[in-house]
């Protein structure tokens, strides 16, 4: 199962964070998504990255789970700005 590993923060000073400990290889079609957790900051060009491979996952049939831990402060402003939705889960 091929792993998406989702950092703490992103934003442009600091956008490679997105590439640390994720290989995007899902020939497998099977990922799994998390979170970092204990706190999640994006820019919006963080969630445009994840809106884009999330439409990847669902043109070639790529089954996700994800975990997280659901005291993340910031979970309001990652549901408002639509980034469970765009990786395709229901909030």
């Amino acid at each position: 199962m091929s792993k998406l590993f989702i950092p703490n923060s992103i934003a442009l000073r600091n956008f490679d964070t997105i590439f640390i400990n994720n290989d995007f290889n899902f020939s497998d079609s099977e990922l799994e998504i998390t979170f970092h957790p204990t706190y999640v900051a994006m820019h919006p060009i963080g969630f445009a990255f994840y809106a884009a491979i999330a439409d990847h996952y669902k043109e070639n049939r790529i089954k996700r789970t994800a975990s997280m831990n659901h005291d993340i402060r910031s979970i309001p402003f990652l549901q408002r700005m639509g980034l469970f939705e765009a990786l395709g889960f229901s909030q």
